[in-house]
């Protein structure tokens, strides 16, 4: 008796956990597939706005808000000079730039202060300076990071030390935030990108600071890069032989000509550094 009691709880609870689960994961579809729609709907009434000059009514509800600056993150990398500034403009007379920099600002939750940071930064905007500055201290090592690549791409380097810092301290918190920081750093002040890649405590922000110095063919670039072909991971020599191709040069080419011609290296390897080399020389890369 005790035993068939015990398996019809049993069962019970099976059946409840799996109504449980099966609710649950409706639930999710149905919210992603609303959002979507918001999404969608926020990217047409925006691009209404900057083709017919319409207004853009302030959103109500946390939901709607999020869709619009979501809609707002798919829009910008393809608007420029005026297109950009209006938009810009839009969302500021929608509210949107004011609850986001309120998120950024006093969210206790990380990710609606990351959202901001991420959506805040796209925009390029002078004014959201001391935002931006305020988050380099904020406790969260990506949304940091996000603010010192804001602070860049303005570019506000008033607090180039502290921003130094963060990419020194969290560059490896998030390698796509870490990786657009680091070109915007070297964008806007290429010799600070240097003394990083000189100064930094860790090894794998010096690596990352050598690759975006050899896409700007800094000959700085090539003792990092020298050094990590001596790596036994494939992966790191590639790149590795990627970055001294990009640099160019006499010593570069040098460099190419020893991995081409390194029996012990895998094939893979020498075959990479040969076209690079052909590449070079055919490009004059010697000179």
């Amino acid at each position: 008796m005790i035993l068939f009691v015990l398996v019809v709880v049993f069962g019970t609870l099976v059946v409840v956990e799996l109504a449980a689960l099966a609710g649950r994961r409706a639930w999710v579809e149905w919210k992603l597939g609303y959002r979507q729609r918001l999404v969608a709907e926020a990217c047409q009434t925006l691009a209404d706005a900057l083709v017919f000059r319409t207004p853009v009514d302030a959103p109500t509800g946390r939901v709607r808000q999020r869709a619009l600056r979501l809609a707002q993150l798919e829009l910008l990398p393809q608007l420029q000079g005026e297109s950009r500034a209006r938009l810009t403009a839009l969302l500021e007379d929608a509210g949107v730039l004011d609850d986001a920099v309120r998120a950024l600002r006093r969210s206790p939750r990380v990710y609606p202060r990351r959202r901001a940071a991420d959506a805040l930064g796209e925009l390029h905007d002078s004014r959201l300076a001391p935002a931006f500055e305020a988050g380099l201290d904020d406790r969260d090592a990506i949304v940091r990071v996000a603010c010192a690549r804001a602070l860049l791409r303005i570019p506000e380097l008033g607090r180039l030390d502290r921003i130094l810092e963060v990419l020194d301290r969290d560059a490896l918190a998030e390698p796509v935030e870490t990786a657009s920081a680091f070109v915007a750093l070297a964008e806007a002040a290429p010799d600070a990108l240097v003394q990083l890649h000189h100064a930094a405590r860790s090894a794998n922000v010096r690596w990352y600071a050598g690759l975006v110095l050899a896409r700007m063919k800094r000959p700085e670039a090539l003792p990092a890069l020298r050094e990590a072909l001596a790596q036994r991971n494939s992966l790191v020599v590639s790149h590795a032989v990627h970055g001294i191709a990009a640099t160019g040069g006499a010593e570069a080419v040098a460099l190419l000509e020893g991995v081409a011609g390194d029996a012990d290296r895998e094939a893979a390897v020498r075959e990479l550094a040969g076209r690079e080399l052909a590449r070079l020389n055919a490009a004059g890369g010697s000179s």
